[in-house]
């Protein structure tokens, strides 16, 4: 077994001799002379066979033998490292086990996904339980212990490969602020009490729920239903009650009476519409903030109506017209992302919206650009390219300019992008920073 590696700096000439002095044996003398190598362990080879290697070629003087002792002995100081945070989750993603150094390591981190994981064991969940942010979707069960550690978590976490949870596991992981789990198809009312105190949840894979497990999830603040695909008056009143955003993407259809209700609550998406009645509009325009995706046509009664909802997504409409621009301008915010071009006076219109995406335009005009300047924010993030006429308009934009499309920008565009907060591609954003540097510098030595 080799014991100690060390550097013979206090040889004479030392440059010119041999460098290395190795043993096989433990030291228990201190070698107070030279530099000690402390390293761990291979990454890949046995330790025996190097170190018998060692010996075999320095008991030999010829200059050739000492080479490759020389090389064996980088070999042995590449492979000491400890594993990197990231070569140790891809390691684990790539074998679905974990060891528990592994997992106590990973612990030190933010943020850990290991979804590749496919089983842990308890001293492993407590050690994970320390991160911020954990994913460990691989999982198709959980001890209660492992629940009780993994509730101990910050913030996030994610368990969607469960297809099914214990009353006990609900109660535990009722703890975790952030919880994800979109695997389960049905739970019991106890799990929907116990699981009401979470404030994010996802239960993503229900397909359907009662009366009273609605009642007890209306207390979760942001609420993630999308595989329901019909619900009650009595749970669309209950579901209404969420007191913040609340997603049923899975509803292709609802009644009148049911978009009534459903309009009492702060932030709706009903992602899976895709036609309302003008009594809808009505009802839906009293939503503070809509989500209605599905539409792929509206008319202009319609975008009239909806023009009343404070924060709008209208992400299906792939072209609207002049007068539905105009409605729809009234709002504060307004995502018309699968909008592959817009008329001049589409953007004049469009620019008295607060916030805009317009995220499937590829190509965009100066005299367009001037008038979208005119918005708070602006989100053009499938445009490859702008011109520096562009790039000046966009530096009035009063707030927030995001064009992460762009692969390349020139100095010109780069100094006017400066002028208002961008968020843009890498290799941009440092010619960007360059000249926030700049700016900087200036109003200092002014």
């Amino acid at each position: 077994m080799l014991q100690a590696l060390s550097l013979s700096n206090s040889i004479p000439d030392w440059k010119l001799a041999a460098r290395f002095i190795c043993t096989q044996l433990d030291t228990t003398h201190p070698l107070t002379k030279h530099f000690v190598f402390r390293f761990g362990k291979l990454v890949e080879g046995g330790l025996h066979e190097v170190t018998f290697e060692m010996v075999h070629v320095t008991s030999r003087t010829c200059e050739n033998k000492m080479k490759r002792f020389l090389i064996l002995i980088v070999l042995v100081l590449a492979g000491c490292g400890e594993q990197s945070p990231e070569e140790i989750i891809k390691q684990v993603n790539s074998s679905g086990t974990i060891s528990d150094e592994q997992a106590e390591s990973l612990s030190q981190l933010d943020d850990v996904n290991l979804d590749g994981l496919s089983s842990i064991t308890d001293e492993q969940a407590e050690s994970l339980s320390r991160v911020e942010y954990l994913y460990l979707n691989g999982l198709t069960s959980i001890a209660d212990q492992q629940a009780e550690s993994l509730s101990k978590v910050e913030y996030y976490v994610e368990l969607n490969g469960l297809t099914s949870i214990t009353d006990e596991q609900a109660e535990s992981l009722s703890r975790v602020e952030y919880l994800y789990l979109n695997g389960l198809t049905s739970i019991t009312d106890e799990q929907a009490r116990s699981l009401s105190k979470v404030e994010d949840l996802g239960l993503n894979g229900l397909t359907s729920i009662t009366d009273e497990q609605a009642g007890s999830l209306s207390k979760v603040e942001t609420l993630h239903l999308n595989a329901l695909a019909t619900i009650t008056d009595e749970q669309a009143e209950s579901l209404s009650k969420v007191e913040y955003y609340v997603e049923l993407n899975g509803l292709t259809s609802i009644t009148d009476e049911q978009a009534e209700i459903l309009s009492k609550g702060h932030w709706l998406s009903l992602d899976g519409l895709t036609s309302i009645t003008d009594e809808q509009a009505e009802s839906l325009s009293k939503v503070e903030n809509l989500e209605l995706n599905g539409l792929t046509s509206l008319t202009e009664e319609r975008a009239e109506i909806l023009s009343w909802v404070r924060q709008l997504e209208l992400n299906g409409l792939t072209s609207i017209t002049d007068e539905q621009a105009e409605s729809l301008s009234n709002t504060n915010s307004l995502a018309l992302n699968s909008l592959s071009s817009i008329t001049d006076e589409q953007a004049e219109s469009l620019s008295k919206v607060g916030g805009l995406e317009l995220n499937g335009l590829t190509s965009i005009t100066d005299k367009q650009m001037e008038s979208l300047s005119n918005t708070s924010s602006l989100v053009l993030n499938s445009l490859s390219s702008i011109t520096d006429e562009q790039a000046e308009s966009l530096s009035k934009v009063e707030y927030y300019v995001e064009l992460n499309g762009l692969t390349s920008i020139t100095d010109e565009q780069a100094a006017s992008l400066s002028k208002v907060n961008v968020v843009v591609s890498e290799a941009c954003q440092k010619l960007v920073d360059k000249h926030n540097a700049a700016n900087i510098d200036t109003n200092i030595g002014l």
